[in-house]
C-alpha cells in the first residue's frame, strides 16, 4: 500500500514537472519550399515587446519553432521575409491584430501561421 502511494506521488510530481517545462511553440505552414527570416518575441504587461536578432530557416514542410514564455506574458514570432520578400515594418509588430506574427501565452500554448508565396504576393495567416 505504501508502495503504491508512493508510486502515485512520484508520477504526479514527474507529471508536473513535464507539463511545466513543455515549451510554447508555433507551427509554420507553407505551400511550397522557401525561406524564412523571423525573429522571437516575448511582451509583459504594459510593455513594449522585445526582438530576438533575426534568424533564417529553409523550410521544406511544415516547421515548428519552440517559443519558451520565460516568466513572461506572451511569447512568439514575428516574420520578417517570406521566399526572399521582406515584409513592411507596418505588418511586423508583435501580438497586434492582422500582423504577420503570432503570440502564445499560458492559455494558449500552441499557434499556426501560414505562409503562401507566388512571384509578386506574399500571404501570412494566423490559424
Amino acid at each position: 500500500m505504501k508502495f503504491n502511494k508512493l508510486t502515485l506521488a512520484t508520477s504526479t510530481v514527474m507529471s508536473i514537472f513535464v507539463i511545466s517545462a513543455h515549451a510554447n511553440e508555433v507551427q509554420l505552414i507553407v505551400n511550397k519550399p522557401m525561406e524564412v527570416v523571423y525573429r522571437l518575441a516575448y511582451q509583459d504587461q504594459g510593455k513594449n515587446p522585445v526582438l530576438s536578432e533575426p534568424m533564417t530557416i529553409s523550410i521544406n514542410e511544415n516547421y515548428t519553432i519552440p517559443v519558451d514564455l520565460n516568466n513572461h506574458l506572451a511569447a512568439g514570432i514575428v516574420i520578417d521575409s517570406v521566399a526572399g520578400h521582406v515584409l513592411p515594418d507596418t505588418a511586423k509588430q508583435f501580438n497586434k491584430p492582422e500582423q504577420c506574427s503570432l503570440a502564445t501565452d499560458a492559455n494558449m500554448r500552441m499557434g499556426k501561421l501560414t505562409l503562401t508565396s507566388d512571384k509578386k504576393v506574399i500571404n501570412c495567416r494566423r490559424d
